[in-house]
């Protein structure tokens, strides 16, 4: 008896870990987007700067920075500015205090149950050494400033039928008025939240959400930065919205873009709310659940110091 009942016990087991398994795997596959609220991620490669260096010219080193991509959008080529301050290039014999990326930085994506990492790169700022000759040690701190192209995409489930305020409770399978639609975000430093719906007039669905920063950072409008990552300050806080639907099959309008779905906005304390139109007229009577597209384009800036100060030694 109590040998079958630890194989009664055995099976059981084996059944509800496969039932698990089953049920993780189809969750996994049903991820639209890695997700996440990071763009970048970079620091000073380890000794580069060096902690010490001499004086007069006698110590050449160089300044590396590590660059990560922990989202999911790609920085093309050319579109990442990287600007040393806190330094004088002419000191320290750098050309120039910025370096644009000569590469495109691969974001994370999904290959059917896997995640892909992003890219890895180097900015170098080669051949650096400090020219004057000291009377005694100084000490400086470096700072980097990166400003890069990203996007942030979001899906949302909409429900629609032609005259959104007509309840069809045999067949409507969903509901046109709700106050927290589901929507997923691709890995970014900007989110969108709080997507709702709900009923206008007999032809409008009326929808809105939030745009978020939800990392320390700050966005920029759209081609702000080019030859170097400083001021620009008129531009801060701005980004692109786009809504868009598979085929272009809705008719969106939004008053604050002119009653276009595209159009710039300027985030306060870090977020700010869309609220847009869709005319039902042409739709069909019966509800369905159709995708909203939503795209936020921007720069996001972010900055970085050296952990320690650097120390340039007289070498007498």
């Amino acid at each position: 008896m109590r040998k079958s009942y630890l194989v009664i016990c055995a099976v059981t087991l084996l059944f509800i870990a496969g039932c698990t398994s089953a049920t993780n795997k189809q969750e996994a596959k049903g991820r639209s987007f890695v997700g996440g609220t990071d763009g970048l991620d970079f620091l000073f490669a380890k000794g580069s700067p060096p902690d010490r260096v001499l004086d007069s010219g006698q110590e050449e080193f160089d300044i590396a920075l590590l660059i990560t991509n922990l989202g999911e959008f790609t920085v093309p080529r050319g579109r990442l500015i990287a600007t040393l301050s806190g330094i004088a290039a002419q000191d320290f014999n750098i050309g120039s205090l910025t370096k644009v990326s000569d590469f495109a930085l691969a974001g994370k994506g999904i290959d059917r149950e896997l995640t892909i990492e992003g890219d890895t790169e180097e900015i170098l700022f080669e051949r650096a050494k400090y020219q004057p000759d000291l009377p005694a040690d100084f000490f400086v701190t470096i700072r980097a400033d990166i400003c890069y192209d990203y996007q942030t995409r979001a899906v949302g489930s909409l429900c629609l039928k032609r005259n959104p305020r007509e309840r069809s409770v045999s067949q409507d399978i969903c509901d046109v008025d709700a106050e927290e639609v589901v929507i997923e975000n691709s890995g970014a430093p900007l989110q969108i939240e709080l997507l709702r719906q709900r009923p206008s007039s007999s032809n409008i669905i009326k929808v809105s959400f939030d745009v978020v920063n939800k990392n320390n950072g700050v966005p920029y409008n759209q081609g702000t930065f080019n030859a170097e990552c400083s001021g620009n300050d008129a531009q801060k806080d701005k980004v692109r919205v786009r809504l868009d639907s598979p085929g272009n099959r809705l008719n969106i309008r939004c008053s604050r873009f002119d009653d276009r779905a595209e159009g710039v906005i300027n985030l306060i304390a870090g977020r700010k709310q869309v609220t847009c139109d869709i005319d039902t007229t042409n739709l069909q009577n019966i509800a369905f659940q159709h995708p909203l597209i939503i795209s936020v384009d921007y720069m996001y800036r972010e900055a970085i110091t050296t952990a320690n100060s650097i120390v340039i030694e007289d070498a007498g």
